[in-house]
């Protein structure tokens, strides 16, 4: 990723330099504007391509995990409820507790990626 911003940020600086200096315009030195299409060379780019599909696997790898957290809770909310009427006091507050924790877990997770 580095080197792609390394690498653009090069192409536009030599370029700026590039278009300063024109010795056929008159007084010698003329401004340019130029557009670059950084979409179209991000696309082609090897480098690029192969960043943007380690990023993609990331994004899935934290997506799987995020579901599995979630997919935990929901289950161990449905067994609190079904034995919610046997519990003790003690036990529903700690089952309770520990529902609050991993729905914290997955919260921090969500937010920290």
């Amino acid at each position: 990723m580095k080197q792609i911003v390394l690498t653009l940020s090069m192409l536009a600086f030599v370029g700026a330099a590039w278009a300063q200096e024109t010795p056929d315009a008159p007084g010698g030195l003329t401004q340019r504007v130029a557009y670059v299409n950084t979409e179209a060379i991000l696309e082609q780019w090897p480098p690029a391509i192969k960043a943007q599909g380690e990023l993609e696997d990331m994004v899935d790898e934290w997506n799987a995990r995020l579901d599995s957290m979630t997919l935990a809770l929901q289950t161990e909310y449905a067994d609190v409820q079904k034995r919610m009427n046997m519990m003790t006091e003690e036990q529903l507050q700690q089952a309770q507790q520990d529902l609050v924790e991993m729905q914290q877990e997955a919260e921090r997770f969500r937010q920290s990626k």
